[in-house]
């Protein structure tokens, strides 16, 4: 039961950071296309639309990162955000080597 429970957390730890990467890219490729007019560094409406995507995939507002860096484009740094669910969070960490 122990093994077991260990190579689940194991499997689920692969590309954990990788996808929350990978969703903030996609919703900044969606944004450019629903917003083509907007320039990427200024855009509020893209990094508006780009911040409540990752809320509605289950993604919190975080700047406490020291890898978040808060500039005009902060919206689309994978740093800023941290996973609302609590054991999505746990597993973050983990990953970090924060645990």
């Amino acid at each position: 039961m122990n093994r077991a429970f260990i190579i689940l957390i194991a499997l689920s730890l692969s590309g954990c950071f990788a996808d929350q990467e990978q969703l903030v890219a996609s919703r900044e490729f969606d944004a450019l296309q629903n917003y083509p007019r907007e320039h990427l560094a200024t855009g509020a409406y893209i990094g508006d639309y780009i911040l409540s995507c990752m809320k509605a995939n289950g993604y919190d507002w975080n700047l406490i990162d020291k890898r978040c860096q808060v500039n005009t484009t902060v919206e689309r740094n994978p740093y800023c955000y941290t996973p609302n669910n609590w054991l999505d969070r746990l597993l973050n960490l983990i990953e970090e080597g924060k645990p």
